[in-house]
C-alpha cells in the first residue's frame, strides 16, 4: 500500500477521469492532452505520483489484454515492465515534494527521445506522458518531450494547482479540456481507508459495504485535509479505522495550536472598550463549550473596525485563544485566488472556507478586509451582477438555510462604511466594535508585552507619551522594540533605553500658539452654532482642541464638537427647512469662527469625509433631493440617494447647484452671526485654549462670563431667545 496521500491522489485522479475500471481508456485511445487542475499546491505532487501509478496500473492490463489478444507479440517488450515499481513511485513523490518546497529543477523524468517509442500497434496501450506544473521556466528539452509525445500519439496528462501560470504554452494550446479535481472529502477518506484495510473492492458492493461496517462509527473527519497530515496519520500495520481516528485527532491538534499562538486577551493593552466585549464574548464561548450556555445567547459575529495597525486581527485570535477554540481565517482576496478567480471559483472557495468553520466548531472565523466585498448600493458598471451575488451568497453563509452553529465570524475593516448594512443585521454581524489609536496608557502596556523581560524596571511613561504623540498603533510599537533590539544586536550589548528613545524617538513640542488658537476659534464658533440650533440646547456635548501632539493623539483630531444628531432630528418629520439652516449654519460656523477671529479661515473644514464641508454637503443633497427640502430652483422632485453624494450630484447638476446655494447661505448666515456674538467667541475661545476641553455646561458657563454689556453677548442672547 502506497503513502495515503499518494494513494488518495490516485482516487481523486480516478475519479476526474471518469471512474471506472479503466478510466484512462478514453484519454489515451484519443491520444487527448488533458490539464488536471489540483485543488491546491499541496495536492499537486500527490497527484502526479498517483497519476503515475494509475497510468503504471493500466498499462499492466493493456499488455495483458494484447498477450490474450495477439499470443504473436507475446515476445515483446511491455512498456509497463519499464515502469517503477512502488518503492520508486514513493521516491518520486519525495522528491517532487522537495523539488517544489525548493523551487529547483532536477531535470525532466525520463525523457522519451523522437522515435524511441515502437510504432503504435493495434492493442498497444502508449503510457501517456505525465507532467506537473513548476514555478521555474520550462527548458527547450521538457518541450521536445511534450512535442514528441504528441507526435506519437500519447496522451499527456498535466497536473498543476495554477495551470495557466505553471505550465508551458504547448500544453495549454494542445490541451483538449481543463479538468477540476475538488478536494479531498469524508467520502474519499472513507474509501481509503478501506483500501487500508486491504479490501480493494468497489464502493457499492457487497465487499465493500462489509469493509465499511468494520471502520465504525466515523470520527469528525477534516473537509479538504493537506496531504501531510494523512501521512503523518499512517502508521505500517495498522487499519483504515485506526488511521481515521488519527487523522482526526491530527487535525483537532492542528486546530488546537493554531488558535493557541499569540497573545491572550489579558495580555493586550490600548483596546478601550473594545477589550470589555471581547473578554465577555471569550467567556460566553468557553460557557458555550461547556454545554452552561446555549448558542442562542451567545454573540454571532461582530465587526472591527479602525486604522490599520491597531490590532484587529491580534483581538480576534487573541479571543479564540482565551476562550479556548479553533481560530481559522479567510478574505475575499484569498477566495478570489481560488482557480481563475471566476464567480464559480469565489464562491466555492467561500463556501468551502465556511463549511471548514462549521466543521471546526466551536470557533473563531475571521473575515479579513471586508469592505473589499462591498455594499450592493454602490455597485454599478459591468461588475455589478458579480459583485452583489458574491455580497448574497455572504449573506446566505452568514444566517442562511445552513446553520452555523458554533461558528463566531468576526470582520474586519478600514473603513465600515463601506461595508452592505445587511451584513451587519442582527444574527450576522452584529455589532460594530471601535479600535481607535491606544492612548499613551495603553502604549504603555503594549511596550511592556513586546520588552518581555527586557528592561523590566523602566519607567516607560515618557516613551509611551512620545509614541501617542505620534499617532502610534501597537503594530508601530512592535516595529520599534524590533529596531531597538537590533541596534543593541548589532552594537554588542544589551539592550538599552537609548535604543528605544532612537526608535520612538521624544514627544514633540506643544503645537505654535497660532495654530491652537485657530482650532479653538473654530470649536468654539461650532459651540455657538449648535447652542442656537434649538431651544432644549441639549445636542452639545464636549468640546475639544488639541494643544500638544499628545492631545491630538488622544482625540483623533486637532479640535472636535460633539453633537447628538439623532437628538437633533429623532424623527424624519422633525426635518423642516427652518431647522436644516440653523444646522447646516452650525456646520459652518466653524469656518466663520475663524474669519471673525483670525482675519480669515482656513482649509480644515473641509478635505476629508469627515470634515464639516463634507458632513453639510451629504445633508443638504438628501434634504432637497429627496425629502422635499428644496426651494425654487429644485421643486419637489425626487431623487435617488443610493450611492456617494458627488455621484448623485454629478449625475443631477440642477441638484448641484441648488446644494451649493443652500451651503452658499449657510455661510453667508455664519459669518453674520459670528460678526455679531464676536465677544462670546473671544471668551468661549479663550477659555477653550486655556482648559483644552470643557463640557456642555462649561460652555455655557463660559458664555455666561462675557461681558454682559457686550453688544455681541446681548445679540446671542436674543438670538437664543428668538430660537425659542
Amino acid at each position: 500500500m502506497h503513502v495515503p496521500s499518494v494513494a488518495l491522489g490516485r482516487l481523486l485522479a480516478e475519479r476526474a477521469l471518469g471512474g471506472g475500471p479503466r478510466p484512462l481508456d478514453a484519454p489515451v485511445a484519443e491520444g487527448a492532452v488533458l490539464i488536471l487542475r489540483a485543488p491546491s499546491a499541496e495536492w499537486q505532487a500527490p497527484l502526479e505520483a498517483g497519476l503515475r501509478l494509475l497510468a503504471a496500473a493500466h498499462g499492466e492490463a493493456g499488455e495483458h489484454r494484447e498477450r490474450e489478444d495477439a499470443p504473436a507479440t507475446r515476445g515483446a517488450t511491455s512498456r509497463a515492465d519499464t515502469w517503477d515499481d512502488e518503492e520508486e513511485d514513493l521516491a518520486l513523490y519525495a522528491r517532487a515534494n522537495r523539488d517544489n518546497r525548493s523551487g529547483r529543477d532536477n531535470g525532466p523524468r525520463r525523457p522519451p527521445e523522437p522515435g524511441s517509442l515502437p510504432p503504435l500497434t493495434p492493442g498497444r496501450f502508449p503510457m501517456p506522458l505525465v507532467e506537473a506544473g513548476r514555478d521555474i521556466e520550462w527548458t527547450d528539452r521538457d518541450r521536445l518531450r511534450i512535442e514528441a509525445a504528441h507526435r506519437q500519439r500519447r496522451a499527456v496528462l498535466a497536473v498543476a494547482a495554477r495551470p495557466e501560470r505553471r505550465l508551458p504554452p504547448e500544453i495549454r494550446q494542445l490541451a483538449a479540456r481543463t479538468i477540476d479535481i475538488p478536494g479531498p472529502d469524508e467520502a474519499l477518506l472513507v474509501e481509503l481507508a478501506v483500501l487500508l484495510d486491504g479490501v480493494a473492492a468497489e464502493p457499492g458492493t457487497a465487499a465493500w459495504t462489509r469493509a465499511r461496517r468494520r471502520l465504525g462509527p466515523l470520527p469528525p473527519l477534516p473537509l479538504n485535509p493537506d496531504p501531510a497530515l494523512l501521512d503523518l496519520a499512517h502508521r505500517e500495520g495498522e487499519g483504515g479505522a485506526l488511521w481515521l481516528r488519527r487523522v482526526a485527532a491530527l487535525d483537532a491538534r492542528r486546530r488546537e495550536l493554531s488558535a493557541a499562538t499569540g497573545p491572550r486577551l489579558e495580555d493586550l493593552h490600548g483596546y478601550g472598550e473594545a477589550m470589555d466585549w471581547a473578554l465577555r464574548l471569550a467567556a460566553d464561548l468557553r460557557a458555550y463549550v461547556a454545554g452552561q450556555l446555549r448558542w442562542e445567547d451567545v454573540d454571532k459575529g461582530a465587526l472591527l473596525t479602525g486604522p490599520p495597525g491597531t490590532g484587529k486581527t491580534t483581538l480576534a485570535r487573541a479571543i479564540a485563544r482565551s476562550a479556548g477554540v479553533a481560530f481559522l481565517s479567510a478574505s475575499l482576496a484569498e477566495w478570489q485566488a481560488n482557480r481563475d478567480g471566476h464567480l464559480g471559483d469565489l464562491l466555492r472557495a467561500m463556501r468551502a472556507d465556511f463549511a471548514l468553520a462549521r466543521r471546526n466548531a466551536a470557533c473563531v472565523f475571521l473575515n479579513d478586509e471586508l469592505d473589499g466585498i462591498g455594499d450592493r448600493r454602490r455597485f454599478d458598471g459591468r461588475h455589478r451582477n458579480y459583485s452583489t451575488q458574491v455580497v448574497n451568497s455572504y449573506l446566505e453563509l452568514l444566517d442562511g438555510a445552513i446553520p452555523r452553529e458554533g461558528v463566531v465570524v468576526i470582520g474586519c475593516s478600514n473603513d465600515a462604511s463601506a461595508i452592505d448594512p445587511a451584513i451587519l443585521r442582527p444574527g450576522r454581524l452584529e455589532r460594530v466594535i471601535e479600535i481607535g489609536l491606544p492612548d499613551a496608557a495603553g502604549l504603555a502596556g503594549i511596550l511592556r508585552f513586546h520588552l518581555g523581560n527586557d528592561l523590566p524596571d523602566l519607567d516607560l511613561a515618557p516613551l509611551a507619551a512620545a509614541a501617542a504623540a505620534r499617532e502610534a498603533t501597537g503594530a508601530n510599537v512592535m516595529l520599534w522594540v524590533r529596531g531597538a533590539r537590533q541596534r543593541a544586536r548589532h552594537a554588542g550589548r544589551q539592550l538599552e533605553l537609548s535604543d528605544l528613545e532612537a526608535e520612538v524617538g521624544t514627544a514633540p513640542d506643544a503645537f505654535p500658539p497660532e495654530h491652537v488658537w485657530r482650532a479653538a476659534a473654530h470649536e468654539a464658533g461650532h459651540a455657538l452654532g449648535f447652542l442656537l440650533v434649538d431651544r432644549s440646547r441639549s445636542l452639545l456635548g464636549e468640546v475639544a482642541v488639541a494643544r500638544t501632539p499628545l492631545e491630538r493623539a488622544r482625540r483623533g483630531l486637532g479640535g472636535s464638537t460633539e453633537v447628538d444628531f439623532a437628538r437633533a432630528f429623532p424623527m424624519q418629520t422633525s426635518v423642516t427647512p427652518r431647522r436644516l439652516a440653523k444646522y447646516l449654519r452650525a456646520l459652518m460656523m466653524g469656518r466663520a469662527a475663524e474669519a471673525v477671529l483670525c482675519g480669515e479661515p482656513s482649509a480644515g473644514c473641509g478635505g476629508s469625509e469627515q470634515s464639516d464641508l463634507a458632513v453639510a454637503t451629504r445633508i443638504a443633497t438628501v434634504a432637497l433631493g429627496a425629502m422635499g427640502m428644496g426651494g425654487a430652483g429644485g421643486g419637489l422632485l425626487w431623487r435617488p440617494m443610493a450611492g456617494d453624494p458627488d455621484r448623485v450630484l454629478a449625475a443631477n447638476p440642477r441638484l448641484e447647484r441648488e446644494v451649493a446655494l443652500a451651503l452658499a447661505e449657510a455661510d453667508r448666515q455664519a459669518l453674520r452671526l459670528a460678526f455679531r456674538c464676536k465677544p462670546a467667541l473671544l471668551r468661549l475661545a479663550g477659555v477653550l485654549r486655556e482648559r483644552g476641553a470643557l463640557g456642555a455646561d462649561e460652555v455655557r458657563e463660559a458664555l455666561r462670563g462675557a461681558d454682559a454689556g457686550a453688544p455681541g453677548v446681548r445679540e446671542a442672547r436674543r438670538a437664543k431667545a428668538r430660537s425659542r
